[in-house]
């Protein structure tokens, strides 16, 4: 988004940490942030309820007037953020560009179109499957200790859909 003019990014978050994606996500953020000495943070939504909607409009009204880029870190929150927008008016206020993780049907038409990175959710489906069947190999076949599956990373890439919202 930084190269789509903002100013300042945010990462919107929520506050429970028990989905290590999500914290990956805010951790990978926050460094590229620094590596890259852009301005900017993440924002934690309090359980991504009526907290998370005034803590978000805090932070658009906070920057009005500055080119500002919001980065929604999951579903629940892009949902959060939506409902804070729609606070706002019936159209992005001018300067905010938003983006978020997973291609939801509705992220095609929302605001002419919402950034998304997406998931190759069929490949990663894949690799579980493949996962679960070394698992089922391992148990069915060794006992004991040697039974245990060490954990395993793995990435699979995924991709940006550049879309209005963040090219205005």
């Amino acid at each position: 988004m930084t190269a789509a003019g903002s100013e300042r990014l945010c990462l919107l978050t929520e506050a429970s940490d028990d989905s290590p994606v999500r914290r990956e996500r805010a951790e990978a953020f926050a460094d590229e942030l620094s590596r890259r000495d852009l301005a900017g943070e993440v924002v934690t939504l309090a359980n991504g309820g009526a907290t998370g909607v005034g803590r978000l409009d805090e932070t658009i009204r906070g920057n009005a007037g500055k080119k500002l880029g919001l980065i929604a870190v999951n579903g629940l929150v892009f949902l959060r953020l939506t409902e804070a927008l729609a606070q706002l008016g019936p159209s992005l206020p001018a300067g905010l560009k938003i983006a978020t993780f997973d291609d939801y049907p509705w992220n095609h038409v929302l605001f002419g179109g919402v950034t998304t990175a997406a998931q190759d959710t069929l490949t990663i489906a894949e690799r579980v499957v493949e996962r679960l069947s070394e698992r089922i190999d391992v148990v069915t076949t060794t006992v004991g200790e040697a039974a245990r599956l060490a954990p395993k990373r793995i990435e699979v890439p995924g991709h940006i859909e550049h879309r209005a919202s963040t090219s205005r």
